[in-house]
């Protein structure tokens, strides 16, 4: 598991991937629930699995990083199944070369939060140096505006 969500007494899991999916726990009926969620909207690099990582829920909506597409994006529940809805994209800033790590074989964005003005980002450099600077092996906080909050504009 890669992230966690507590919902009106439920536990939910991201299960990071091969195969990826919600992992939903009720702590009132102590029954858990997987949903195998293995099919993306968003593009791939060749050589890379649809996968999440953290979880955040904010403003009654659930979001996931999708590590390995440089996204996050609104899951929602439908029809029995998760389904990924509007998205955005940190790739241009994950692999700027001024923040990129050495080694970029896969997406690094592990946690993720929100606030009303902004998304936070954590990429988790497993101890690689920065491309531009090799002396330089921690991990980054990314700050963007937040384009899922009700106050800013709608997705395109």
């Amino acid at each position: 598991f890669e992230g966690i969500v507590f919902i009106d007494n439920k536990f939910f899991l991201s299960g990071e991937r091969q195969p990826r999916g919600i992992v939903e726990y009720d702590l009132e009926t102590k029954r858990s629930v997987a949903h195998v969620v293995n099919e993306t909207r968003f593009p791939l690099r060749i050589g890379r699995s649809p996968d999440f990582a953290g979880m955040y829920y904010f403003q009654d909506r659930m979001f996931v990083l999708h590590r390995n597409a440089h996204v996050i994006s609104e899951l929602v529940f439908e029809g029995g199944e998760w389904k990924e809805n509007e998205g955005y994209s940190f790739d241009r800033t994950e692999n700027d070369e001024r923040y990129a790590y050495s080694i970029m074989i896969y997406g690094r964005a592990e946690g993720l939060a929100m606030d009303e003005d902004r998304v936070y980002v954590v990429l988790d450099n497993n101890n690689n140096q920065r491309s531009n600077d090799v002396t330089d092996v921690r991990p980054l906080l990314l700050i963007f505006k937040n384009p899922f909050s009700h106050t800013s504009a709608k997705l395109k």
